[in-house]
């Protein structure tokens, strides 16, 4: 299309919130696309292992997390967020 321009991702913040299967992959996209992106976790346990393994064996083997792509626990915030990404399942859907 001409004369149409979308602002570019780099240098932008994006917060993930949920660490399960879709809210990975996301990260995941975001990081791999140029945002700043931050997956967070439900517990600070699950963002300690997270982080650790800089995979989510549970909820997507095999993948690998991009260097870029930080890790942490919903209760740190959004504060620096331009970008928030809901990627969370309720009731008995959830592990």
């Amino acid at each position: 299309m001409r004369g149409v321009s979308f602002p570019t991702p780099i240098g932008r913040r994006a917060v993930v919130i949920g660490a399960g299967s879709f809210g990975t992959a996301v990260a995941v996209l975001l990081a791999r696309g140029g945002l700043r992106t931050t997956l967070q976790a439900r517990t600070p346990e699950q963002a300690e292992r997270l982080a650790a393994d800089r995979a989510n064996t549970v909820y997507l083997p095999g993948v690998e997390f991009p260097a870029q792509l930080r890790i942490e626990h919903v209760g740190d915030g959004l504060q620096r967020a331009e970008y928030v990404f809901l990627g969370v399942l309720h009731g008995e859907c959830t592990k």
